[in-house]
């Protein structure tokens, strides 16, 4: 299981907010529980994403590879702590603003996208990093 939640910063529609922690929390479960994750192999269960409703792989949203893929850094499973950060951009196409998202933080000098996962406006969880590579500190 995890042992602690970092952060959590919400908008103020409570039924958005409810939408976030929900998918979180289901991430949570996945990544840190023997369905999604298997301790001795250290390994997570990509079959698990069909489990999970609305969830979009990266070539799903058009992402594009990682630069220097070799280079980034691998996620030690499970996780210890999750960070979660909530903002609402301009751009109301979650596909379109993702894709946004990704050449921002790569022409700020990411090899990729800053984070692991990300929700849509819907409730959707697109895949950013994923499971297996640690995200970005900060921009």
């Amino acid at each position: 299981a995890f042992s602690r939640i970092i952060g959590f910063l919400v908008h103020t529609e409570t039924h958005q907010a409810h939408t976030v922690f929900l998918c979180c929390s289901l991430l949570l479960l996945y990544s840190s529980s023997a369905i999604g994750y298997a301790e001795d192999t250290h390994e997570f269960s990509f079959a698990t994403y069909a489990k999970i409703p609305n969830f979009v792989e990266r070539n799903g949203w058009g992402a594009v590879p990682p630069k220097v893929y070799p280079k980034l850094e691998k996620l030690s499973l499970p996780v210890a702590f999750v960070v979660l950060s909530y903002f609402i951009p301009s751009i109301t196409d979650d596909v379109l603003a993702l894709q946004v998202i990704q050449r921002n933080h790569m022409d700020a000098g990411l090899p990729d996208i800053q984070s692991n996962f990300l929700i849509g406006r819907n409730g959707t969880i697109y895949v950013g990093r994923g499971w297996k590579i640690k995200p970005a500190r900060s921009l």
